[in-house]
């Protein structure tokens, strides 16, 4: 079930019109996310816990399922796990689902393809020695994160086994190619999936620091540098990789949700404008849709970003949820979501009539009574 008019996120102004919300709705799809979490995760977190009692664990499902090395924009869209726990967990979900709703478009850790000359045709030439290795380490990797997910009695001796041939394998990799980008950018994705997030870190800081021009790496160390109080460093890393990708919608959309969470921490600590944060959230949350026109949770998430802005273009507003009414709203819940919320631009619009007549004769819902009843005793106090 989609999520309702707005998320549960803090917000900078407490004045503005309450949102309409979907409070069932709501609770039942976090409960849902959470269970198939954390179902999916147990098995990794109980054989990680043991071979790193005191580690930190961040573990990402779209990087496991998506073959964790394939091209897949799923692999780094998640900043997650901020500076404080409680945003960190609300910042997961958030990410986690928006992984889940955009296309697999952007590689975060393309696998190495044969050589060949510019334009040239790929299936007349092999792999070279290097290419064949490290596509050998990244097999052994899909092994190893399938046994691990597959098997949950594996004994810490049989992970650790595993750990350590891996790492062996690296290490002889990195002895003859020590400066290959993509293999540094695999490895510390491997890193981060088993929680050695400094030392992924540092080997996304090496790949920059070879090639400065890759998006996914800006992204990567975004990431980290998310996690690790460093908000500022982030929001540059971010803000380089949509301007080396600006038709990615990923890193648009990273960089938006970003700005969401971190905003007070930009405002306060980096002495950022809300002005200018809203700006570009706003510009990243409308491109991104543009960018993926049939992206229906994306439409619904810009839509709903207009209730984040500190001084929103409601008229844009309107036209988002006009959009969204006339091709993403199939469900008459999801109608009547989006009705609801159109109805609340319009007060804000000062268009009351309209809005009462929506409120009035489409809104019947039991589910959305109670926030019908409060807009129209918001017109009504008028």
């Amino acid at each position: 079930m989609r999520r309702d008019v707005r998320s549960s996120r803090p917000r900078l102004r407490k004045t503005r019109l309450p949102a309409v919300r979907l409070e069932a709705a709501e609770k039942a799809r976090i409960g849902l996310f959470r269970a198939v979490r954390k179902i999916a995760l147990r098995t990794l977190q109980e054989v990680f816990a043991r071979m790193r009692p005191r580690g930190r664990l961040l573990l990402r499902l779209p990087s496991l399922i998506g073959g964790f090395f394939c091209s897949t924009a799923t692999l780094s869209i998640v900043i997650v796990f901020a500076m404080k726990f409680f945003r960190q967990a609300v910042f997961s979900v958030s990410c986690a689902f928006a992984a889940v709703a955009l296309p697999a478009g952007c590689s975060s850790a393309p696998a190495p393809t044969p050589d060949a000359p510019d334009g040239g045709d790929r299936s007349e030439y092999t792999y070279t020695l290097s290419q064949k290795k490290l596509l050998e380490i990244i097999a052994e990797q899909k092994v190893f994160f399938e046994r691990v997910r597959t098997n949950s009695k594996m004994s810490r001796s049989d992970a650790v086994s595993l750990r350590n041939r891996l790492d062996s394998l690296w290490a002889e990799y990195f002895a003859e190619h020590p400066e290959d980008v993509d293999a540094l950018l695999i490895h510390g994705k491997y890193l981060r999936a088993v929680g050695d997030d400094e030392a992924a870190y540092k080997e996304f800081s090496k790949a920059d620091a070879l090639n400065p021009n890759l998006p996914v790496v800006k992204q990567q160390l975004a990431n980290y540098e998310a996690e690790h109080g460093l908000p500022k460093f982030a929001y540059a890393n971010l803000s380089a990789a949509v301007a080396l990708a600006p038709d990615v919608s990923l890193y648009r959309l990273q960089l938006a949700d970003f700005i969401l969470f971190y905003r007070e921490e930009l405002i306060v600590r980096e002495k950022f404008t809300q002005q200018a944060l809203d700006t570009v959230m706003m510009e990243s949350y409308r491109r991104a849709a543009r960018l993926e026109p049939e992206n229906s949770a994306l439409q619904w998430k810009y839509a709903r970003a207009f209730y984040d802005a500190g001084k929103p273009d409601w008229n844009a507003a309107l036209a988002q949820w006009n959009l969204v009414l006339s091709k993403f709203a199939p469900l008459n819940l999801d109608r009547q979501t989006a009705l609801a919320n159109k109805a609340r631009v319009l007060i804000e619009l000062r268009r009351d009539s309209q809005a009462r007549e929506i409120l009035e004769t489409q809104i019947d819902l039991p589910a959305l009574l109670a926030d019908k009843h409060r807009l129209l005793e918001i017109i009504n106090s008028k």
